[in-house]
């Protein structure tokens, strides 16, 4: 079960040298050393300051080494306003969603 991925909603994007690409909106990874969580975090680094020990790395890596360190509260609500903002965020382009990273 270790470095499995499981995603949740799906998205496109453009990078910045115009590639195509499909991410899901959020998402998480299990590995022996914790788990690293999959979502645009970057609007929200306010709120991810409390939720105890954690790594951010790259645009939207999460990593944290074990539950008891957080506060799942401020946790689940980071991932759902994440997922919201995405959300609102996505254009409909050709039958395809699209997010724009930046």
């Amino acid at each position: 079960m270790w470095n499995k991925h499981f995603g949740f909603g799906k998205y496109y994007y453009k990078d910045s040298k115009g590639g195509g690409h499909s991410f899901y909106m959020t998402g998480f990874t299990i590995a022996r050393h914790g788990f690293t969580l999959y979502l645009d975090w970057w609007n929200y680094k306010k709120d991810i300051e409390k939720i105890g020990k954690y790594k951010l790395t790259g645009k939207s890596c999460l990593a944290i080494k074990s539950i008891a360190d957080i506060d799942p509260s401020v946790l689940k609500a980071v991932i759902k306003n994440s997922c919201v903002e995405m959300k609102k965020s996505i254009q409909k382009r050709d039958d395809e969603l699209y997010y724009m990273r930046t």
